[in-house]
C-alpha cells in the first residue's frame, strides 16, 4: 500500500490554504460529477512521426485533462502503475484516489506518485496542467533517485515554473538524435528529482537536505569550467565525455550542470561557442574560411556555414564583408 509523505500529504495541505498566504483552489467537486463531464482517456496516445527512442520507451507528456487512471465505474478504484507520474495542475483539478483516501488537488499544486503505487486519477471537465509519464526502466541508476514516496502538495511559482520547463523541454528534445535525446532525458529526470525533494520549493516546508544543496552549488563550477576548457579547446574536437572528464565529472553530470544554471544541453553551449569564436575571427582577422572553421571546431567550410545560416541568414562569407570596414 501506498505510504504517503506525511508532511505533504494531509487533509489540511491539500484542501486549505498553507501557512499565512491564501491559496486560490478550485473546489472540489463529486466524483459523479468529475466523471460526467470528463471525457475518457483515449485508448493509446498517438505517436507522431520522428519521435525519438526514449520518448516511444514511455517517457512522454500529456495533458492534465486527458490523464484518467483506476478502474472503471462511477468512483475510480486505485490500481497499480508500473511508471512514476508527475502531475502539474495549473487550473482546475485532479481527484487522487489512494486505497484508504482521496483528495482533489487544485490549482497550483504538485502530485508526485512513484511507480508502483496503487493510486486512481479523475481530472475536473476543467482541469489544465501537464503529466509526465516516467518509464522505471529510465530511472533504474537515477542519481539521486526520484522520492519513494507519494508528494502532494501546493508548490511555490518557483517549482512549478522549474517543473514546467523541464516537461516542455522533454518535448523539444525528441527533435534530438536518440544518443543524444537519451542523454539529455536522463540529465533533466536527475533534475526534476532535485526539485521534487527540496521541501523549501513547496510553501511552508523545511529546508531541502544538504546533500542536495552542495549538488547545487558544485553545478554552478562545473558549468564555469566546462565553459572555460571548452573555448580553450574549440579546435581540437574534444567530444563531450572528454571535456567532462577533463574536468573531473561525469557526461550525465555536466548535463544536468548545464541545464540547471542555462537551461540549455552542453551540445548547445558548445554550439554557441563556437559560433561566437567564429564570429569573432571573422570580424578581426584575415584567414581563409577553412582555416577559421578549424579553429572554431567545425569539420569544413560547408559545416561552418550551414551554422551561420541556421543563425544568421546567410553564410559565414557574407556575415564578414557585413562587418564595419570590410568590403
Amino acid at each position: 500500500m501506498l505510504n504517503p509523505d506525511p508532511h505533504l500529504l494531509d487533509s489540511a495541505s491539500l484542501q486549505t490554504p498553507v501557512g499565512d498566504v491564501p491559496v486560490k483552489r478550485a473546489p472540489a467537486r463529486p466524483v459523479e460529477a468529475l466523471q460526467a463531464d470528463t471525457p475518457p482517456l483515449p485508448a493509446r496516445v498517438r505517436i507522431q512521426p520522428g519521435l525519438t527512442a526514449h520518448v516511444l520507451d514511455g517517457l512522454r507528456v500529456v495533458p492534465l485533462a486527458s490523464f484518467w487512471w483506476g478502474g472503471a465505474g462511477a468512483a475510480r478504484r486505485p490500481r497499480v502503475r508500473s511508471d512514476h507520474v508527475l502531475m502539474l495542475v495549473d487550473a482546475g483539478g485532479v481527484r487522487i484516489d489512494l486505497p484508504r483516501t482521496g483528495q482533489v488537488c487544485g490549482a497550483g499544486q504538485v502530485v508526485f506518485v512513484p511507480a508502483g503505487s496503487a493510486f486512481a486519477a479523475q481530472p475536473s471537465a476543467d482541469a489544465t496542467g501537464a503529466v509526465l509519464r516516467i518509464p522505471s526502466a529510465l530511472t533504474r541508476d537515477l542519481a539521486p533517485a526520484l522520492p519513494a514516496q507519494l508528494i502532494a502538495g501546493t508548490a511555490t511559482s518557483e517549482l512549478h515554473g522549474e517543473l514546467a520547463a523541464h516537461l516542455a523541454a522533454i518535448q523539444r528534445d525528441t527533435g534530438l538524435p536518440v544518443a543524444t535525446a537519451r542523454q539529455a532525458a536522463d540529465a533533466r529526470l536527475r533534475l526534476l528529482s532535485i526539485l521534487l525533494q527540496r521541501r523549501d520549493l513547496f510553501d511552508n516546508a523545511p529546508p531541502p537536505p544538504a546533500a542536495i544543496t552542495q549538488l547545487q552549488h558544485a553545478s554552478k563550477r562545473i558549468v564555469r569550467d566546462f565553459m572555460a576548457l571548452a573555448a580553450r579547446e574549440l579546435g581540437r574536437g574534444r567530444t563531450l565525455s572528454e571535456l567532462a572528464q577533463a574536468i573531473g565529472v561525469t557526461r550525465v553530470d555536466l548535463e544536468a550542470a548545464c541545464l540547471a544554471q542555462r537551461g540549455q544541453t552542453a551540445l548547445e553551449l558548445l554550439y554557441e561557442l563556437r559560433l561566437e569564436g567564429a564570429m569573432a575571427l571573422l570580424r578581426t582577422g584575415k584567414d581563409g574560411l577553412g582555416s577559421i572553421a578549424a579553429q572554431a571546431g567545425y569539420t569544413g567550410v560547408a559545416h561552418l556555414n550551414r551554422a551561420f545560416v541556421a543563425a544568421t541568414g546567410r553564410p559565414a562569407e557574407d556575415f564578414r564583408r557585413a562587418q564595419p570596414g570590410r568590403a
